[in-house]
Parts: structure tokens; sequence; C-alpha cells
């Protein structure tokens, strides 16, 4: 059976990534048509007609799929991560021009038809959001994902410091998506908190 874009766009909001760009909908639900752009905005037209999403224009940096990990992280392994150097290589992927982009994201009312957490969407937090869903759509692409968001996450989870997603593969996965003012402090932190488990700076 065949699922309407729209339903699997307001499905993917509610339960799977906080927010979406038009050029990502574009992607990856229209990338056969010839005006993909056009389609995308007429479906977020259409989500926003019935309720379920709301949109906004934000200027924000977009890293796109095509982006190897920052660094992956094992416990047992020898290699201990040079924090100075990965937020050295963060700094420089975010150095890309701001665009002027549409962002969408679920609505109440979504949420109570698909289910999922609702969260305010927090405008300094979009750029990294976005990247945490490229992040989703990368994965989802060649494999089946048993992903938990940080806000499908009890508020007490993992020491009261919940991960950005957790992936369960037989084992547990923590990503961690390092925004664009992320220092080697704070990545620091991060994994001294969370390196009992395997580890993925994305």
């Amino acid at each position: 059976m065949v699922t309407d874009p729209r339903t699997e766009i307001a499905r993917l909001l509610c339960r799977q990534v906080r927010v979406l760009s038009v050029d990502q909908i574009a992607r990856e639900y229209f990338c056969e048509c010839l005006d993909s752009k056009t389609q995308a905005l007429e479906a977020v037209r259409r989500l926003e007609s019935l309720g379920y999403v709301s949109s906004r224009k934000i200027s924000v940096r977009q890293l796109g799929l095509h982006q190897a990990p920052l660094f992956q992280w094992s416990p047992g392994q020898s290699e201990m991560p040079d924090f100075a150097k990965i937020a050295a290589a963060n700094r420089k992927r975010w150095r890309g021009d701001l665009a002027c982009t549409s962002v969408i994201s679920a609505t109440p009312k979504a949420h109570k038809r698909f289910g999922g957490t609702p969260r305010r969407v927090r405008l300094q937090e979009v750029e990294h959001d976005l990247r945490v869903a490229d992040l989703w759509f990368s994965l989802s692409a060649v494999q089946q994902l048993d992903w938990k968001t940080e806000d499908s996450l009890a508020k007490n989870a993992f020491g009261n410091r919940r991960p950005d997603a957790v992936l369960e593969q037989g084992i547990t996965k923590v990503i961690e998506v390092a925004g664009r003012s992320y220092s080697s402090t704070k990545l620091e932190a991060i994994f001294n908190h969370f390196n009992h488990l395997p580890l993925e700076f994305a």
C-alpha cells in the first residue's frame, strides 16, 4: 500500500525528528518529480491547512546528507578522542553560507493523531535539529532503525542527560550531533558522560 507522503511527513515530525526543511522534503519525498520543490511546498501548505504543521522561515546553515561522523567510540578502544581536533573539524564543516529556509514542525493536533512527544521548537537549535533529521534520513535509507529521539526518552534517562538519539542494534548506541557552537569542553563533557556506551559524534 502506498502511503501519502504528507502522512509520512507528519508522522516523522511527531515521532522521529523535530523539524524538517522544505528542501529536505523535496529531496526525500519528491525527488522523482521535476518540480520537487513545488511539490514539497504544496505538501507543506496542505499539512498547514489540516492543522498538522506550523512553518516559519529562518536563516540557517545546513550540512546535507553526506557528512562523515566526526568521531566514533566503542568502550575499550585504545584511541582516545582529541577534542580540540574534533571541535576544529566541526567548526570547519559549519562554515557554509546562511540561507533563508522554510522549516516545519508538528502541531499538538498532529501529535494527538500520530503520537510522539510535543516540544516547542527552539529557533537557536533549528540548525542542529535539521542535522538530526538528515542523519535519520541517511541511516534509515540503508537499514531498519530502532531509533529513539531525545524527546521520546524519559527525562531521567541516562543520568538526566538525554542524547540526541539512541540506536538499538543489539547494543545501545548513543548519537550526539555537534552543533555549530560546540566547544572542545562541551564535547569532552558529553564524551565523559556517555563513554561507557558506543558513541558517535555526528
